[in-house]
């Protein structure tokens, strides 16, 4: 009763409130996400169907595809900036998302739940593909930076260096305060994730320093989608547990009323 009040009504009203290219861009890969999660945790319980999934995939890549037209507007007008930060962001949500989708469908074959298992599966091949498109459009943004003059190409290096290094440390801090409550899974994966954001980062400073900008400005976007990818991953994987545990006592409490 309550999901078509909140993606025809709840959504769109908050949609009203973004007004710029580059708010639009990232309200789109928030809506992308919300798909996402909300497939997890019916996969997580149980209560992903046939119809279910293909109903929250194709709403899912509508906003995928919203999101690249906005993006694409941001190219178009020269802003390859906010071009890369919502580029970045929303190949973050599908890297981190595909990774738990696929921790779940594990669990289901696993567990022998074949149907749940290939529900999952066909998910998780939409949200591949999508990410192909969205590295198809990093690509291109950062062809475009390496095409401009020298100042400009140095500029947005160093500025896509100082974005990275604010999500980087974000990050840690962030992982430091949660690490008491990770599974080892999924402390292992950020870890990793976050390891390799700093190898990215430490590449871009090599090539800033040779004036490769372009190569730069490549790693270092590289850096923050990673770095954001392990909060993410962190984030959605802590909620999920605790919706499905949350699930799984209101059942226990619902089985011992009944008898």
């Amino acid at each position: 009763f309550l999901y078509p009040v909140k993606i025809h009504v709840n959504e769109r009203v908050k949609g009203m409130f973004h007004v710029s290219t580059a708010s639009k861009a990232n309200f789109a890969a928030t809506l992308a996400e919300e798909r996402l999660k909300e497939a997890e945790a019916l996969s997580a319980q149980g209560r992903l169907n046939a119809e279910v999934r293909a109903d929250l995939q194709a709403r899912f890549e509508q906003h995928v595809m919203a999101q690249q037209d906005h993006e694409q507007k941001l190219k178009e007008v020269g802003d390859l900036d906010s071009a890369s930060e919502a580029n970045i962001r929303l190949e973050a949500v599908i890297n981190a998302h595909q990774k738990i989708l696929t921790r779940l469908r594990t669990r289901d074959v696993e567990k022998g739940y074949e149907k749940k298992a290939h529900e999952i599966r066909r998910l998780i091949d939409a949200v591949g593909g999508s990410l192909e498109e969205v590295v198809s459009g990093k690509t291109e943004i950062e062809s475009e930076v390496s095409a401009r003059a020298e100042i400009g190409a140095r500029a947005s290096a160093e500025g896509k260096m100082k974005a990275a290094k604010k999500k980087i440390e974000e990050v840690e801090r962030f992982v430091e305060r949660r690490k008491d409550r990770l599974d080892a899974e999924a402390g292992l994966e950020a870890k990793a994730q976050l390891k390799a954001s700093q190898e990215a980062f430490a590449e871009g400073q090599a090539e800033l320093r040779a004036e490769a900008y372009g190569s730069a400005f490549s790693s270092f976007q590289e850096a923050q989608s990673q770095a954001q990818e392990a909060k993410t991953l962190i984030e959605t994987q802590q909620k999920l547990d605790l919706e499905t545990r949350q699930e799984l006592n209101v059942r226990a409490r619902h089985d011992a009323d009944i008898q």
